[in-house]
């Protein structure tokens, strides 16, 4: 293992040298999990080998003294450590390699790594060529690695077991009850010695990396050469016998500890970094720490474990209880997807979740939501591709979704989400769209069809002009979907969309992603079926670097609209500007140029001749929040009763909700938080007066990673509701906004 120490020095120059940038690899398919449930998680790690990320971590001595270690400083008489493990041959990529007299099992992806930087009594576990790679090195007896035989790389749960007998050196590996290799390596003990030094290979001391045992990456971030493993693991045990000695029945359930038993770790605390030891073992625990990071970040809780399943969603329910149709998503490349999904009502349902891809539909989970709560669904475990939309139906009750997307990809950093739309229409219209100077914008349109081809027209209003897209028309085959980037027609900071098709109705959703000096982030909204003469949108700031924009397009072919703009403030209604809007075109209006210094605006649109479609953008550029960049469609009425779907008060995320009064006496409003394990209340009885805005922090009254909100007027006005999300600064800051579903 001498050959880390240049190889580590290598790596530190070229990550210097580039700035470190990290690159992004293909994702391998998964299988599904839909998060909330802290019952039979697991761990997803993501092969990032560097910055001591994406692993857990067990201290098995202290060497500021000489004190013995834990108990999962196995390895002083004969031991077994088995997990379970799921992984694919596209993440864990590492070649064969030569097995026998050497320490060769560090240049597969690395699973267990108990080792001593350039030191004796070390042992670790890979996967090389598909296969297992057991190797140990003895105190002064040599090194040896054992290679197993089957592949593990099929996407299909696997029980491992490796094992280790201190009097001769035996060494053993087993797959799946079945003994996959064996061979004589050095004897002796090999558990980390109590009087231990780490070696000054690591910038100094390896005092953060040598006296731990490290699940899921290579421990000293030496280099390329000694790759981490990316796939899953499960219920990891130390024990202090060799358990197997002949082919058996691998467990249909968890362990139980034993008095052999060193260590044992469920990984069922699906939240949070303390990974807790369940052993009980005298001098224990011997808790781990999950260290967070990375693109795409890992290890991450999911809830899939081999002793579950998902059920998969197919056939479809008919008809459903409710339909949720989500046009964007992106779940490879450096972009994430979640769909999240609420139950506002008194009994537990399920959800039916159908992916709809570039190659056609892909069968999702079934999701239990119990009673007013909230679950999400991670989309790159289902399916990885540039163009996924979603459909989502209630099975046996109504439920809600939207869809949050995070891009990790440079140029568009950044994160947004959309709401669902409960019908497919023949056509769409999007008022918001840049291509200019750092803007870029997508159009998705999804055809959720099982059996009729839609033909697809793409127009975009501008300030001047009307103009089809050069893509358009195009046919767009039963459940699939596609993407248009905008830029590829027009190039202008005043762009509208309108969406049409023959033959059957689909979905439009659009993206755009924001990269210049001073602003930077990603929105979304949905498409608008229909055109009105009256709209509201709950937020806008204009006050501490928040700018606030409303974008009005005119989609007649004929008429002019008379458009008039009104701001429901803190203090009260502003009117603003009033003016002409041409056919086919599209126009921007700065709030902040009538309302500066309010960080509560509220807006209505009125039009007089002709219909239009209004929706507000929103940039931030705080020295708190960062610079950031969230849309929101308008909705055409006030309602007594809101659904916000999306929703996150851990990790470091923010989440206001924005309530304005549009009426003429004052509205009471109440709240209540859903999470995936019920019901918080939130603020009750607060009093929006006439005509004004009032913003609430849900961070005051929860604290969780999945919340929806439920705003209920009490007496007095109806009342339009939005959200608005402030992200943390792992991976970026950014900010996400949009209206409720108004359920009455």
């Amino acid at each position: 293992m001498r050959g880390r120490a240049v190889l580590a020095a290598i790596a530190a120059i070229a990550l210097m040298a580039s700035g470190f940038a990290v690159a992004i690899g293909a994702i391998s398919p998964q299988d599904a999990e839909a998060t909330g449930s802290t019952s039979g998680s697991s761990l997803w790690f993501r092969g990032n080998g560097f910055s001591d990320i994406d692993r857990v971590k067990i201290q098995v001595d202290d060497p500021a003294n000489s004190n013995p270690g834990p108990p999962a400083d196995v390895g002083a008489t004969d031991f077994t450590i088995e997990f379970w493990m799921k992984a694919f041959s596209g993440d864990n990529t590492s070649s064969a390699v030569s097995c026998g007299s050497n320490v060769n099992w560090i240049n597969g992806n690395i699973v267990i790594d108990r080792d001593r930087y350039n030191q004796d009594r070390k042992f670790g576990l890979s996967i090389a060529g598909g296969k297992m790679v057991w190797g140990v090195s003895g105190d002064g007896t040599g090194d040896f690695t054992i290679c197993g035989t089957k592949n593990v790389l099929d996407g299909s749960w696997h029980h491992v077991a490796v094992q280790r007998r201190r009097s001769d050196g035996q060494m053993w590996i087993w797959v799946d009850g079945v003994l996959d290799a064996t061979g004589n390596g050095p004897d002796g003990d090999v558990s980390y010695p109590d009087n231990g030094v780490p070696g000054s290979f690591c910038g100094g001391p390896c005092t953060n990396s040598d006296p731990y045992l490290v699940i899921g990456a290579e421990k000293h971030d030496a280099g390329s050469a000694y790759p981490s493993y990316s796939g899953k693991v499960d219920e990891v045990r130390l024990s202090t016998v060799l358990r197997y000695a002949a082919p058996f029945t691998v467990p249909s359930q968890p362990f139980t500890p034993d008095a052999s038993t060193a260590a044992l770790y469920h990984f069922d605390e699906g939240i949070g970094d303390v990974i807790y030891d369940s052993s009980g073992a005298a001098g224990g625990p011997s808790n781990g720490e999950r260290k967070f990071g990375g693109s795409p970040a890992g290890p991450e809780w999911t809830t899939h474990s081999p002793f579950s399943s998902v059920a998969k969603c197919d056939p479809r329910p008919e008809p459903p209880a409710s339909t949720s149709y989500l046009a964007e998503g992106a779940s490879t490349g450096g972009f994430e997807t979640w769909v999240l999904i609420s139950n506002p009502g008194d009994s537990s349902v399920q959800a039916c979740v159908t992916f709809l891809t570039g190659n056609g539909v892909v069968p999702g989970p079934i999701v239990a939501l119990p009673a007013k709560s909230r679950r999400s669904v991670k989309v790159s475990q289902w399916v990885q591709t540039y163009d996924v939309s979603t459909v989502v139906e209630g099975i046996d009750g109504p439920v809600y979704a939207e869809r949050s997307v995070i891009s990790a990809v440079h140029g568009m950093k950044g994160s947004h989400v959309g709401k669902g739309v409960p019908i497919t229409d023949t056509q769409w219209f999007l008022p918001e769209g840049a291509t200019q100077a750092g803007f870029e914008t997508w159009i998705l349109v999804a055809n959720p069809s099982s059996s009729v081809t839609a033909t697809v027209t793409v127009e975009y209003l501008t300030a001047t002009d009307t103009i089809p897209a050069i893509e358009s028309p195009f046919q767009l085959g039963p459940g699939k979907r596609r993407s248009i980037r905008v830029g590829n027609t027009v190039t202008s900071y005043d762009v509208s969309t309108m969406v049409r098709s023959t033959g059957t109705g689909v979905i439009a959703e659009r993206a755009t992603y924001v990269n210049t000096k001073t602003l930077r982030g990603a929105t979304d909204s949905p498409g608008t079926p229909g055109l009105g003469y009256s709209w509201y949108l709950a937020e806008g700031a204009t006050m501490g670097n928040f700018e606030t924009w409303v974008l009005v397009a005119n989609p007649s072919l004929t008429e002019t609209a008379g458009v008039q703009l009104t701001y429901f403030t803190s203090n009260g209604r502003v009117y603003g500007p009033a003016f002409d809007l041409g056919p086919g075109l599209r126009k921007s209006i700065r709030v902040d140029d009538i309302v500066p210094g309010d960080y509560n605006v509220s807006t209505q649109v009125t039009s007089t001749v002709a219909p239009v479609v209004a929706e507000r953008a929103m940039y931030n550029n705080d020295p708190t929040l960062g610079q950031g960049a969230a849309t929101g469609e308008g909705v055409k009425d006030s309602g007594s009763d809101w659904l916000l779907v999306e929703g996150c008060t851990d990790g470091g995320y923010t989440t206001w909700v924005l309530v304005g009064n549009p009426g003429d006496v004052t509205a009471t409003v109440s709240m209540d938080f859903y999470k995936t394990d019920g019901q918080v209340a939130g603020p009750q009885n607060q009093m929006i007066p006439p005509k004004s805005r009032r913003s609430f922090k849900a961070n005051d009254y929860v604290k969780s990673f999945d919340v929806s909100t439920r705003v209920k007027v009490v007496s007095g006005s109806n009342v339009i509701v939005e959200r608005a999300v402030y992200t943390p600064a792992i991976p970026y800051k950014d900010s996400t906004a949009g209206p409720g579903f108004k359920l009455a």
